[in-house]
Parts: structure tokens; sequence; C-alpha cells
């Protein structure tokens, strides 16, 4: 089932509003840090509701390779499990319901603006930071992943024309067609990046020695070897 966390958390945060509103109907007072706890709560489940749209998009379209946690939705998540107790503590300490009440904890969370404030931005960062972070993480191993299967299909496709080459060439060039294929069989998967233009002007030489209606001649096949040498 999709959205399975974005709605428990919606839930949670209806029900921490409702309270919100029942305990501004008894006590008719709220403080600044209670204000700033629940409208973080909110943000975090607008955040819960968006990392699931983004991750389901991205696993409907195949556009990521993960590299790192797979769903950024756990960062949001972790965040708004912490906001709810923060939000539960502070109702506890400061408006007590039923009897139940933590009136030590009024000394460590303050009803003031400046360090709820601080402590709400310290938190909001680190999800940024670690959802920003894994997404590059898994966006670059996704290019790098893309770049690499197209290496390897422009590798198996050289070789197929090395096939072709060599019931072309003439005897004489057969050392240096043999060369060649040593060359390209002699290639790891993963090249370097400086290497992407000489592969692909490897290639379209190939091709076009391939196609052409005379047979290689000595000097394209030298400039072949030579530009396959270059390859690392």
């Amino acid at each position: 089932m999709r959205y399975v966390t974005s709605i428990i958390g919606t839930v949670f945060c209806l029900l921490s509003c409702a309270a919100f509103a029942a305990q501004l109907a008894w006590y008719h007072l709220t403080s600044p840090a209670q204000c700033i706890v629940l409208v973080v709560l909110i943000a975090l489940t607008a955040l819960l509701w968006l990392s699931e749209i983004i991750g389901n998009q991205e696993m409907s379209n195949r556009r990521l390779v993960f590299r790192v946690i797979p769903n950024n939705t756990i960062f949001p998540a972790v965040a708004f499990v912490i906001q709810y107790l923060v939000t539960l503590l502070y109702s506890a300490a400061w408006f007590p319901v039923f009897g139940f009440n933590m009136l030590g904890l009024r000394t460590i969370l303050p009803q003031g603006i400046f360090i709820p404030l601080g402590l709400e931005f310290v938190l909001l960062a680190i999800v940024a930071v670690l959802w920003v972070g894994n997404t590059t993480a898994n966006k670059h191993t996704a290019v790098s992943e893309q770049s690499s299967i197209s290496k390897q299909m422009m590798h198996s496709q050289m070789q197929t024309q090395i096939s072709i080459l060599k019931q072309r060439v003439n005897e004489q060039d057969a050392n240096v067609i043999r060369q060649i294929e040593q060359k390209i069989e002699a290639l790891p998967l993963q090249l370097q990046p400086t290497s992407s233009a000489s592969l692909q002007q490897a290639y379209q030489l190939m091709v076009q020695i391939s196609q052409a209606t005379q047979s290689p001649t000595t000097e394209q096949l030298q400039d072949l070897l030579r530009i396959v040498s270059m390859l690392r």
C-alpha cells in the first residue's frame, strides 16, 4: 500500500492539532514554543507526503539506482517521530491532561521563542542535509550506472565491428587488426571519464571503415589502432 507512512503521520498530526484545539478551549492560552512545535510537526507531515510522492515517481519511472538509502522518506519520518515526542512532552509539561503531568520538563522545555526555534531549525537542517546528500549520491550513482551501461554496449558493438573488419582486411593488415582486437578485449568495463570521447571516436571510425565499399587501408587501421590504444 502506497503512502502508508504519510497516512499514519497525517493521522497523528491531526490528533495533535485536535489536542491543541482542546487545550486552547480548556485553558484559553498557549505558549509560543508550543505553536512553533506544532507548526514544525505540520511541516514534517507535508514533507512526508512530498518525499513519498517523489519516491514513488522515481520507482515508477525507474530513473534511480540506489546507492545509500533507497527511500528518502526515512529522513522526514525519523524527524516526525522526534517532533511528535517533543509535542507530547510539551503538552505534558505545561498543560497536563487527565492528571498526567511532567512538570520537571519545564526546565528543559522553555515556553519562549528563541531556544525552541533554534532547536527546530537544527532538526530541520539535519533532515535537509541528509535528504539532499542521499538524493545527490543516488543521482550520481544513476548517472554513473547509465554511463557504464552505455560504455558496455559500445564495447560489445565494437567487438561486432571488429568481427566484420577481420573478414575484409588484407593479409598484410591481419596483424594490425589482431592488435586492435586485443586492445578492445583488454579494455576495462569501467573506463576513465576522459576516455568517453576517444571511445566514441573509435566506434565511429570502425563503422565508417566497415561500411565503406573498398577494403580498409593500412592507414585507416593504424589510425584506429592509435585511438584504441589511448583508451584506458
